[in-house]
């Protein structure tokens, strides 16, 4: 019920910028993401330790509701590999994992300058759904002792992303957009299933990271519409 009101607050939100305002710039962007161990404790796996840097995109807009003020909304998703060697099994089988997740985000940003370079930092909070993937290959498939086993974990999450950037005019009706962040999605449950292997039960801890923090670094441009 939080997850639907969550949404539904932020549809409301983006839809009154989008189409209530004359000020406003659409565009894209695309970047990296790094995975960090930030918010762990010294004995906790963190998400760097399970997953590698990876690529986002994401659909953007922005309503300045001053010089240096503006509202926007940021809708994409993202897709990071597993961290093979934390997952190395040595000779027993092959480990393959990724992490991918869609956003749905409103920001606020405040702008130092309204010159031809726009430094500026400000905050995005939203929603995230996670899809967690993970698939053990037995390197014993087809024997007595094949233990190969396949799980997805899919959540909702909320997120909430402090972010610093420069606009750069192009011209008129064009912007250059470079911005870093730090996502921070907390509190993944730490799902447990329960296998047969050889005639034994065997417990599988998913998302053993918790956090899924991340660095955010993309470029992108907007366009006056």
């Amino acid at each position: 019920m939080r997850t639907h009101t969550l949404l539904l607050v932020l549809i409301l939100a983006v839809s009154s910028m989008a189409y209530g305002q004359k000020d406003v710039w659409m565009g894209g962007n695309v970047g990296f993401s790094v995975p960090s161990n930030i918010g762990r404790s010294g004995d906790q796996i963190g998400f760097r330790d399970v997953a590698k840097s990876g690529f986002q995109m994401a659909f953007t807009g922005r309503w300045f509701y001053n010089k240096r003020l503006s509202l926007g909304w940021d809708v994409g998703g993202q897709f990071q590999d597993g961290n093979k060697d934390f997952w190395d099994v040595n000779n027993f089988g092959t480990v393959t994992s990724n992490y991918s997740a869609l956003h749905l985000l409103v920001e606020g940003n405040y702008y130092f300058s309204h010159q031809e370079i726009k430094p500026y930092c400000g905050v995005s909070f939203g929603a995230y759904i996670l899809f967690n993937t993970m698939t053990f290959d037995s390197a014993y498939t087809g024997t007595d002792a094949d233990a190969s086993v396949s799980y997805k974990a899919n959540q909702w999450k909320p997120g909430f992303k402090p972010q610093a950037g420069l606009l750069i005019d192009l011209s008129k009706r064009a912007m250059f957009d470079i911005k870093t962040g730090f996502v921070l999605i907390p509190n993944l449950e730490e799902t447990v299933s329960t296998v047969i292997e050889n005639g034994w039960p065997k417990t599988i801890i998913q998302n053993p990271h918790g956090h899924q923090h991340q660095w955010v670094i993309s470029i992108g441009l907007l366009f006056l519409i």
